[in-house]
């Protein structure tokens, strides 16, 4: 996935198969959309582009309705 000019290494994982996630996080969330981030020092303003663009892809994939700007 190329967003921003960067390329995410995103996967899509069922939660089951996350062994060092805590139960708290998203407690009810079967599946969860995964970016493992190379760099533990993520500025807070990379940081919220990072959602911004996660938000983008899990909304379809919640919804199953592909935004216009996506199906070309």
């Amino acid at each position: 996935m190329r967003m921003r000019r960067v390329t995410r290494n995103l996967m899509f994982r069922d939660r089951a198969g996350i062994s060092n996630l805590a139960a708290e996080v998203l407690p009810r969330a079967p599946m969860l959309l995964i970016h493992d981030h190379p760099d533990a020092g993520i500025s807070a303003e990379d940081l919220k582009t990072l959602r911004s663009e996660m938000a983008a892809v899990a909304q379809p994939i919640e919804t199953g309705v592909i935004p216009r700007a996506l199906t070309g």
